[in-house]
């Protein structure tokens, strides 16, 4: 499994404009079976920073994944973006509430 947890910041007071300019990402993900997990957070003390945590299935799923995102969003982010993505790809270790319970 692979696991990508991805920090975005807005400009100052962009915040809710970058949240809705990620929530169409959302409509493909039955078309992306191997990705179980894709969720949107938003920082709770700071209102222009958002977290994406993601999990697929393997390296083929998450690849798959990032290039929906990427022909999805296009450069629709570029002027939202206070700075570029921090983005940390991890190896899960064990999973809780997910059928398979571990990877």
């Amino acid at each position: 499994m692979v696991a990508v947890v991805a920090k975005l910041r807005a400009h100052p007071g962009r915040g809710g404009e970058l949240t809705a300019a990620l929530l169409p990402l959302f409509d493909g993900l039955s078309e992306l079976p191997g990705t179980p997990v894709f969720c949107l957070h938003e920082a709770t003390e700071d209102p222009d920073t958002v977290v994406f945590y993601e999990l697929h299935r393997d390296e083929t799923a998450f690849r798959a994944a990032d290039d929906a995102a990427a022909s999805s969003l296009g450069t629709r982010l570029d002027a939202l973006l206070a700075e570029p993505p921090e983005v940390t790809i991890c190896r899960p270790v064990r999973l809780y509430g997910l059928t398979g319970g571990h990877p």
